[in-house]
């Protein structure tokens, strides 16, 4: 992480290092002045960590040679980390070189993110720091982070490791004889992926087994074909178990052992093997990723590549880059490292979820709330705007017609069935609004699309029919008369059985003779002009000339 800070700082700095020979260590611990003007940016950085997922390079028995450097977002500062199991011992040496002008500082983050004490002993005017078997007080997460006093920068070596948790031991006495079967837990701390060796050893008149092993969940730690337990092994006395990877959970887990009625005592323990840890020396490359900071989070789809632009992305090794702490795959870089394009992994839509470039020496950067996964649009019906369910409608299109669903959001189009491309109007994001396009009749599929190349078929159909027509002097008779009941024959076109005839917008009896021709009866009629029009079964409409009544 880096951090801005004003150019009066190095002069602060360049007078602290003429005065180190009389000033004593350059140490955080022994100086007040420098803890309380570290200590929000220990703050800030501590909630960084407690919500990453990119924890830089791994914890071990291992040295990591590395720099701290100024970069595109400020001053620096290196972290590493590893989950360690309670008990677990942890030591931590850096040492900034005399030529290098880092003076550096050394903090241990818990697995909650926050800065836990630890006796840093301060050597060398402030240029080596190092703490000596921190026994690790829970199961999780630990960080141990490197800054620097005034933050100076420059290149500096740190050293680590980790000794085992002691082995954890029970110790069962006699039972009385005759007493009914007795059962002793076994508690051990692990982290996933750790292997464990459990052994009982029972008195000479004891029949004990291994009846349970359970992760920090409380659900049966498994083996290769069932519960873990089955494979336990006992022979005169003894009982052991060998479990080459607990697969779940950081934690405490659980052995229980059961011995018969009467039994003489037992005593057991738990042999807890962490997973692989880096060893070595390793050097650690001297420009972090930086990602570029965004004012709205990326939008994206799973597999569909995306673009994350910044700085220092080395094309070789490539880096991993995580979304919500999964990794991408189809990692491309640009040649300058200016930008990597990758396909997202799966994950719940409608989440946003940080970012991280992660570099193989395991120095990251991540920039939370960075990725928006555009959820798919789902049509369940096609309404009217009162509401009504709309079946179809004309082949000439020109209706107005909305569609209820889901995740409707700006860049969805339209397309029912072979039509053009419809562009709707987004009401809210369960409805929009369109004005149908013209097709050949017939039923066809109402396509939701968006440029995220969700395609998604509306759960009804839209039906287009040839509209009916009325001619231009369609009545037969010709004339009307007030109070006259009046059959009349209607000519046009495309006219079917199920088309109703409007007078004065009200359904009248209606008989179907032909695709050309209707009849319908006038009612009784006050004199003046009155409205007809044909209503067909998709409810489309085609208006007639008034009928004048005399």
């Amino acid at each position: 992480m880096r951090h801005a800070v004003p150019a009066i700082v190095l002069l602060a700095y360049a007078a602290a290092s003429s005065l180190a020979p009389f000033l004593g260590p350059l140490d955080p611990a022994a100086s007040g002045a420098a803890a309380a003007w570290a200590g929000p940016q220990a703050a800030r950085a501590a909630t960084s960590a407690a919500t990453s997922d990119a924890f830089g390079p791994d914890l071990g028995n291992v040295q990591y040679r590395g720099e701290l450097k100024y970069g595109p977002a400020g001053y620096d500062t290196d972290e590493f980390s590893s989950r360690l199991a309670r008990g677990e011992r942890l030591s931590a040496r850096i040492v900034s070189p005399f030529q290098s002008p880092l003076f550096p500082t050394l903090e241990l983050v818990g697995p909650d993110g926050t800065v836990r004490s630890v006796d840093v002993r301060s050597r060398g005017y402030g240029k080596r720091l190092e703490f000596d078997g921190f026994v690790v007080p829970e199961t999780g997460r630990w960080t141990v982070r490197v800054g620097s006093i005034l933050q100076t920068q420059g290149k500096y070596a740190i050293t680590f490791a980790i000794r085992a948790a002691p082995p954890a031991r029970i110790a069962v006495g006699p039972d009385e004889p005759g007493t009914s079967a007795a059962s002793a837990d076994l508690d051990f701390d692990a982290v996933a992926g750790s292997s464990v060796e459990i052994r009982a050893n029972a008195g000479r008149h004891t029949n004990v087994s291994i009846s349970a092993l359970v992760d920090p969940s409380g659900a049966d730690v498994a083996g290769e074909s069932g519960p873990a337990v089955d494979s336990a092994f006992a022979k005169k006395g003894v009982v052991a178990l060998r479990v080459p990877s607990l697969g779940v959970g950081d934690g405490t887990y659980r052995a229980t052992f059961t011995a018969g009625a009467g039994h003489d005592g037992f005593s057991a323990v738990a042999r807890v093997e962490p997973p692989a840890r880096p060893r070595g020396t390793k050097w650690l490359v001297a420009d972090e990723p930086w990602i570029e900071p965004l004012t709205r989070p990326i939008r994206g789809v799973h597999e569909r590549s995306v673009r994350i632009r910044g700085l220092h992305f080395p094309s070789q090794p490539v880096p991993t880059v995580q979304f919500g702490g999964i990794p991408g795959t189809d990692v491309l870089i640009d040649p300058y490292g200016t930008y990597i394009d990758v396909a997202p992994p799966p994950l719940p839509e409608g989440g946003t979820y940080s970012v991280a470039v992660v570099l193989a020496d395991g120095q990251a950067m991540q920039r939370d709330d960075y990725f928006y996964y555009v959820p798919t649009p789902r049509a369940d019906a096609i309404v009217d705007r009162a509401g009504g369910p709309v079946v179809g409608g004309s082949t000439v299109g020109g209706r107005t017609v909305r569609i209820r669903g889901a995740n409707f959001q700006t860049g969805i189009f339209l397309r029912f069935g072979e039509s053009k491309d419809v562009l709707p109007l987004i009401l809210a994001d369960d409805l929009i609004e369109v004005v149908t396009p013209p097709h050949d009749a017939g039923s066809v599929e109402v396509r939701v699309l968006d440029a995220y190349i969700h395609d998604v078929v509306a759960a009804v159909r839209y039906e287009y029919k040839d509209a009916p027509v009325v001619s231009f002097a369609p009545y037969t008779p010709t004339t009307f008369s007030a109070g006259v009941i009046t059959p009349v024959v209607l000519a046009g076109g495309n006219f079917e059985r199920s088309d109703t005839v409007l007078f004065d917008g009200v359904a009248v009896a209606t008989a179907w003779i032909s695709d050309s021709r209707l009849t319908f009866t006038v009612p009784p009629s006050s004199a003046g002009p009155h409205t007809v029009a044909v209503l067909d079964r998709l409810g489309s409409i085609a208006v007639a000339p008034p009928i004048l009544v005399q």
